[in-house]
């Protein structure tokens, strides 16, 4: 299963090397944004793929559309509140395109949200809308007025188009001879798109594999690799733009590319992810430089991640207390963990009152070494070790340790510094 260039047969020039993300978009049926400069064919490949698909599609420009216009006109003739179609309202739309989202006021970018987060309209779903794309241009253009990061958080697929500095000779040549259905010669145009049974029938024999990729070795392996992504991205200027709903879509997005791309098996599922990164973080929607020196950065932290991370599962906590104080600042969660089991799972073991003593120690240095840390960690880092002191401070049986034998190595000492933390 392998269609190439059907962006090309639908007339779309240059964009062969985001084509797999574009249609894996399609094939996933979760919003895309394309984001580029004023002219480069987006509102032309989204009415393209509407005609391509056989779809009912509309073209919305966000900046200056009215909201009623999408809505219709209400009737309340039957006592009910419904909304009467017009030839711009979107009801029975298959396909939309959202143009110009970034220069949409904040007001207007909120009544988009709802409709490109759930398909709906005040709570009403639209039942036949199938594909939504977005359109706006980079972050620096004049009367850019921003995209909200709730908004641009809704669209899985987020792909950079290129510009005529990004063509080769012979594709800007094309783009420049080329008479679209869009474009005029007197009283001509060029030649109107038809339906492409062949790219239909493709997103379906997609769509299909997609679905067995749910739940396979392959999946697994992505899954195993997004669970490590946000300690391996601390510190970088990814780590914002990662929440559980973008790790979600990021594993949806490489499922679909794989499906997309006709892939059977991958061995490493870090290299395919590294090479969707610019597609499926909203990076070029609220940034400026360019990615790729950053992902440079990632790739050389990679390895040294995993096996790192392979030996904390074995390390002694003193030994992952000393690594953090060294600079390993991701060891925190881990750190984190292994005192909150020593102080609490795993209390009742007489024999770890040594063990006690030497976490709930590390718990009060964390604590006072306080200005220290907040060089070295982001505030929401600090409130992991607030957090700790909260579980401990509540928890229902804090005195464990009366009617103890005192003689127990290390329990006077851990109820003293327990102590001390509640205090």
């Amino acid at each position: 299963m392998c269609i190439r260039d059907s962006l090309s047969r639908i007339g779309v020039v240059g964009w062969e090397e985001i084509e797999p993300y574009l249609l894996a978009g399609l094939v996933l049926r979760e919003p895309v944004l394309l984001v580029g400069a004023p002219g480069t064919g987006k509102t032309f490949v989204a009415i393209a793929l509407g005609k391509a698909l056989g779809l009912n599609y509309h073209v919305y420009d966000a900046s200056k559309g009215m909201f009623e216009d999408i809505i219709g006109f209400p009737d309340y003739s039957d006592g009910k509140v419904r909304y009467v179609p017009t030839e711009l309202s979107i009801w029975e739309r298959e396909l939309i395109f959202v143009d110009e989202i970034s220069r949409a006021s904040p007001e207007m970018q909120n009544k988009w949200l709802e409709i490109i987060r759930s398909r709906s309209v005040m709570g009403i779903p639209v039942k036949t809308l199938k594909y939504i794309i977005g359109g706006m241009n980079p972050p620096g253009y004049l009367g850019v007025v921003g995209i909200d990061l709730a908004l641009v958080d809704r669209f899985a697929w987020i792909i950079r188009v290129p510009n005529s500095l990004d063509f080769e000779k012979e594709n800007l040549r094309e783009v420049i001879s080329t008479i679209t259905f869009m474009d005029h010669l007197g009283s001509e145009t060029g030649e109107d798109v038809q339906k492409m049974e062949e790219l239909v029938s493709f997103l379906k024999e997609a769509e299909d594999a997609l679905k067995k990729l749910v739940n396979s070795d392959i999946d697994k392996k992505v899954q195993d690799f997004l669970i490590e992504f946000p300690l391996l991205v601390q510190g970088t200027p990814f780590e914002e733009l990662i929440n559980n709903r973008r790790l979600s879509m990021m594993r949806r997005c490489i499922l679909s590319y794989i499906a997309v791309s006709g892939l059977k098996d991958i061995q490493d599922i870090k290299d395919t992810v590294f090479k969707l990164l610019p597609y499926i973080l909203p990076w070029y929607a609220v940034k400026i430089e360019p990615i790729e020196d950053y992902i440079a950065v990632l790739k050389e932290r990679l390895d040294p991640y995993f096996e790192f991370n392979t030996y904390l599962k074995t390390a002694s906590l003193t030994e992952m207390y000393n690594k953090f104080w060294e600079g390993h600042t991701y060891v925190l969660p881990f750190l984190l963990e292994k005192i909150k089991k020593i102080l609490i799972e795993e209390r009742d073991d007489e024999q770890n009152g040594a063990l006690m003593a030497i976490a709930a120690q590390m718990l009060l240095e964390l604590q006072k070494r306080k200005n220290e840390l907040l060089q070295m960690l982001p505030p929401e880092k600090i409130k992991l070790i607030d957090n700790l002191f909260i579980d401990i401070t509540k928890d229902a049986s804090f005195e464990w340790w009366e009617g103890r034998e005192v003689n127990v190595k290390g329990f006077p000492r851990v109820k003293e510094l327990l102590e001390q933390i509640v205090a």
